[in-house]
């Protein structure tokens, strides 16, 4: 979706949201690392903002490339077409 240029924030609202909880659990659960709770909520902060960052450092490689004609983006993976008849 954030390739093909459209409005991606209504999926990455939620996705932050869950992806800071899974880590604060993580980070504090006895089966993960244990972590007092506001280590873990800081800690899963830090961590989901730098995914964050990455993921759209990542994007703009990918659309600046493609501006200036080094790698094209494939958007069509070819599942919806039949396939050629003999």
């Amino acid at each position: 979706m954030t390739i093909q240029r459209k409005n991606s924030w209504i999926a990455a609202v939620p996705a932050t949201f869950i992806t800071i909880a899974a880590l604060t659990y993580i980070l504090n659960a006895q089966i993960g690392f244990g972590l007092s709770l506001d280590t873990a909520y800081i800690g899963g902060a830090i961590i989901t903002g730098l995914a964050i960052i990455s993921f759209f450092w990542g994007l703009s490689r990918k659309f600046s490339a493609d501006e200036n004609g080094k790698k094209p983006i494939i958007l069509d993976d070819g599942l919806g077409k039949a396939p050629a008849q003999q």
